[in-house]
């Protein structure tokens, strides 16, 4: 237990700081980052006993390091933007996207919606639940023989999470600036977007969605508002919203196909919550670190792009996320963010690979909030909001290089720009 306190007291003191020297601390990169791993550390004091949490010392070093070198590195970058920038006048104007627009995406996503059902009740089962189960176990199998999601439809789903963040911008800035353009067409899209984000049985995309309209909606206040605070019933309706989020974790699980009626509810929240720090500490404990580019986690993704690219098999690998039981307990397989960094490198690798998370993060906050807000899609927002997603879930894995160092990034970069340019460029449609 005195170690959990220990790991929380720091925690909060770095908390604390990165509050006290930043004007706008909810929204930056350091405060998300911090705050992220104190719920599980709080949730996990529930489970020293049931897990044998006794954490190492060395296990702590690496989380309250890796906290301080994001907080030091994000407050230096920081620093260099607010004397070499100066912020933007923030001005917006109401802009009206004509109505066919937002049908053309509106059938889109339908189309996407049902192909993807069709594909899960053609190939494994005409139940729903059953079918998404069926296709997540396949989906992780190293058989040569699953069955897998044609190009098209991935391309289908790429572009409707995409547009996803787009809509909930554009209804969140209609709703920060007070008009109602296009409201009912846009709500359409992004709840069919969210549809289709967990059509497969997985939950993360939606998650991403909702967690990047809170962000964004944050960032457009302070933009409108300036330094004013924001108001307490907004601040209870993000909270309220987390909370249903969270309370709803468990059973909208077992709509998707992942039986997890083995466990109490309690223990089904300390598995996405908190053991991630046990399966962290139970790894620094077998003392095995250190790879070489055959066997890297961290830049795993990079790393088997460049080998498909150029043909070199060699260097082409899988995830070492091994599912962890302590006592009969099931841990699941992740273990906060450090792990992958500390499994390439040691301590060394955890201020490393932190380093520049940090710098990159603090410049894409810096470049969001002194962005000029006008009436069409700010792309340094939108682009915060999917990198603070990945900041946020530290404390579960390392979404930052997962989600950043692939082609499915590429791929949303690519979609967000057709999608303004079909938006708000002037196409005519000629009667014949």
């Amino acid at each position: 237990m005195a170690q959990l306190i220990v790991l929380l007291i720091v925690s909060m003191i770095l908390l604390l700081i990165a509050t006290v020297t930043s004007k706008n601390p909810i929204t930056s990169p350091q405060f998300g980052f911090i705050f992220c791993f104190i719920p599980g550390i709080v949730y996990a004091f529930a489970f020293i006993k049931k897990w044998d949490l006794d954490i190492k010392g060395t296990t702590m070093a690496v989380m309250i390091i890796g906290m301080t070198i994001y907080l030091i590195v994000s407050l230096l970058v920081g620093l260099f933007y607010k004397n070499s920038r100066r912020t933007a006048i923030q001005e917006v104007a109401p802009r009206n996207i004509a109505t066919w627009k937002i049908n053309v995406f509106i059938v889109m996503e339908l189309i996407t919606f049902i192909l993807t059902l069709f594909f899960l009740i053609k190939n494994f089962d005409s139940n729903l639940s059953a079918a998404m189960f069926a296709f997540r176990s396949e989906a992780g199998s190293t058989s040569k023989d699953i069955i897998e999601l044609p190009t098209i439809i991935k391309l289908l789903r790429r572009f409707s999470l995409s547009l996803g963040f787009v809509v909930i911008y554009l209804l969140l800035k209609g709703y920060v600036y007070s008009y109602k353009n296009n409201r009912k067409g846009l709500l359409c899209c992004f709840i069919l977007s969210m549809l289709n984000s967990i059509s497969l049985g997985a939950r993360g995309e939606a998650i991403q969605l909702i967690v990047a309209g809170v962000i964004q909606y944050l960032l457009l206040y302070k933009a409108k508002k300036g330094n004013k605070s924001i108001q307490a019933k907004s601040i209870v309706r993000i909270l309220g919203l987390l909370v249903i989020l969270l309370l709803s974790f468990s059973s909208v699980g077992e709509l998707m196909g992942r039986n997890m009626s083995f466990l109490k509810f309690s223990d089904y929240i300390g598995v996405y919550l908190s053991a991630e720090i046990k399966n962290l500490d139970i790894f620094v404990r077998q003392g095995k670190v250190g790879t070489s580019l055959n066997n890297n986690q961290t830049l795993i993704y990079l790393i088997n792009l460049l080998g498909k690219i150029t043909g070199d098999a060699s260097i082409v690998h899988g995830l070492y996320t091994p599912f962890r039981y302590v006592n009969g307990y099931a841990l699941g397989n992740v273990s906060t963010t450090f792990y992958p960094f500390y499994y390439d490198g040691g301590i060394f690798g955890v201020v490393i690979y932190t380093m520049v998370m940090a710098w990159l993060t603090q410049i894409s906050y810096q470049n969001a909030i002194k962005c000029k807000i006008n009436n069409r899609v700010e792309f340094p927002v939108l682009l915060y909001s999917y990198v603070w997603y990945a900041v946020v879930f530290s404390f579960f894995s390392a979404k930052f290089y997962e989600m950043l160092l692939n082609t499915v990034f590429l791929w949303t970069i690519l979609f967000w720009v057709i999608i303004s340019k079909f938006l708000f460029s002037r196409i005519k449609m000629k009667s014949v």
